[in-house]
């Protein structure tokens, strides 16, 4: 391999590495993966919050919120639907449970509107790069439910059996602050054990070894020119 080829093999590499690093956006379906797959991550449970939303808590809120503020993320619902429920709790839909391990709080996005979906949109306090939630109770015939990330949209499994969590998570679209749920005629759904952080970075491997070929073609180039 001559000296120009080396040289055009190294960059090549590196800007697939780049590439790579920007635009694989990867989703997950099981959590204990994506977890796996961060370096850094908080998990918000809703168990530190006072239950909200439902006939038995106080203030009592039938319809729900539009707004929310929480710890690391705020909440805007349209139409209002955000609720912060106690399980068990008989009122709501029995499809829609807490998954916090020896936890009772969940969100619960509930329209309380019929067959009329929602969008709700987390705004992070800090951007991540990576982002995922169980959820329950998506199940109504004909509804969709999608998750959007700036210009990236995803469509998500529904629950079946409908008191199964799923989880979704993504990673590999950059930095965000901003991700969208929206369905589109169901009107109640549970979310619990938000995760969002910084994913591993790459293996340094082909950095490195594209790295060191651009450094000996480039060393090599300059002898050849000073002979």
């Amino acid at each position: 391999m001559n000296i120009r080829s080396t040289s055009w093999l190294a960059l090549a590499m590196l800007q697939i590495g780049m590439a790579g690093n920007a635009l694989a956006a990867t989703v997950y379906t099981d959590r204990s993966l994506f977890e796996a797959a961060l370096m850094s991550s908080t998990v918000e449970d809703f168990e530190s919050y006072r239950p909200f939303g439902n006939p038995d808590a106080s203030p009592a809120l039938p319809d729900g919120l539009t707004d929310w503020a929480g710890n690391d993320f705020s909440l805007s619902a349209t139409p209002g639907a955000i609720k912060i429920l106690e399980a068990p709790y008989p009122i709501a839909d029995p499809e829609v449970v807490n998954t916090t391990s020896g936890g009772d709080n969940f969100l619960y996005l509930d329209t309380d509107k019929g067959l009329l979906g929602s969008e709700t949109v987390f705004s992070l306090y800090t951007p991540a790069d990576a982002f995922g939630f169980n959820y329950t109770g998506v199940f109504e015939p004909g509804t969709t439910f999608m998750i959007s990330i700036g210009l990236d949209n995803f469509s998500l499994e529904l629950n079946n059996p409908e008191a199964s969590p799923l989880f979704w998570g993504v990673l590999g679209l950059g930095s965000f602050s901003e991700i969208t749920l929206t369905t589109s005629t169901d009107s109640g759904y549970g979310v619990d054990d938000v995760i969002f952080g910084s994913a591993v970075p790459l293996p340094p491997a082909l950095w490195l070894f594209g790295s060191g070929l651009l450094a000996l073609a480039s060393a090599a180039m300059g002898k050849k020119a000073h002979r």
